[in-house]
């Protein structure tokens, strides 16, 4: 990874924001001496940003840099095993023998601590900021920089560690706009009966109105929910078995994901679209149920 950054072209540098290579290892064994505490606590090492490892977690504190060798962040969990309250920024403890210095707390349901890993250790996992980027462009801008393993190919051909954050952007982009799209339906539904009790050129001319406002509305839902990166778009329209081989590759993708113990950011991911769809598949069902009633009354006056 050092070498990538250092022999970076412009090009690259401009596209990747950032990355991070970790491995989570065993759980060992940490003691505060001072307090007479100790916790049995998951060593995550870390090569690169720290926080791309953690994203939205850090509750106190910052992350550790790729000089300090010293510092460390703990969850939350751990922080109250070892110090007894999660207030613990500077705070030391011992992990094998080796001083460590609280420098952050994240939010963590299990006792971690990470850590910077040493050089020309082999890390299994990597995580790339490269916001719009394609992954098949940022493999291409990564090819010869990583180890052969994140390149192994997996039964669909893809990485058995892949977890792209753009697809889950995307699809969570969709289920925000479920309750906007129901919104338009019923909209001009109820837009169309109206028109139908008008008479002559009044009609005609809303019905115009009515066609260019439907058409305008969907394209734009549509610019709107549906966003996906270039590798979501076949060279040719008429290639129809680009779509199933994308379905294929996509759904054995996220068994792979689903089939591992999830990390942090995959599963902060997961669990954050979950959410959204929850939420949205809720306003879409009063939604309807609202629309429905107010059609049963309208049918009734009528």
């Amino acid at each position: 990874m050092e070498r990538f950054w250092r022999e970076k072209t412009e090009t690259a540098g401009d596209s990747i924001e950032d990355m991070v290579l970790f491995c989570e290892g065993e759980r060992i064994q940490a003691q505060n001496i001072n307090m007479g505490r100790t916790a049995e606590v998951k060593r995550t090492e870390i090569a690169g940003g720290m926080h791309l490892a953690a994203p939205g977690r850090l509750t106190g504190g910052s992350f550790v840099t790729d000089s300090d060798r010293n510092g460390c962040v703990i969850s939350e969990k751990t922080a109250e095993e070892l110090f007894g309250s999660r207030e613990c920024i500077g705070g030391k403890f011992e992990m094998e023998g080796k001083a460590y210095i609280v420098r952050g707390v994240i939010k963590e349901k299990e006792s971690l601590c990470m850590i910077q890993g040493e050089e020309g250790k082999e890390y299994p996992y990597i995580r790339v900021s490269a916001p719009g980027l394609p992954v098949s462009y940022v493999r291409q801008l990564l090819a010869g920089y990583l180890p052969d393993a994140y390149g192994e190919a997996g039964e669909d051909g893809e990485s058995p560690w892949m977890s792209e954050g753009d697809l889950y952007v995307g699809l969570g982009r969709l289920v925000a706009c479920l309750p906007v799209w129901v919104v338009l339906i019923f909209g001009l539904l109820k837009c169309k009966r109206d028109i139908e009790c008008l008479d002559g050129m009044k009609r005609e001319a809303c019905r115009i109105a009515w066609y260019v406002a439907g058409f305008a509305g969907v394209c734009s839902l549509l610019m709107l929910s549906i966003h996906f990166s270039d590798d979501y778009i076949p060279t040719a329209w008429s290639d129809f078995s680009f779509w199933s081989e994308l379905v294929i590759r996509k759904a054995g993708e996220v068994r792979r994901l689903l089939g591992e113990p999830l990390v942090m950011a995959d599963e902060g991911m997961l669990l954050s679209l979950a959410g959204l769809a929850a939420v949205s598949a809720a306003e879409t069902a009063v939604l309807v149920c609202g629309f429905s009633r107010v059609e049963r009354r309208d049918g009734q006056r009528i």
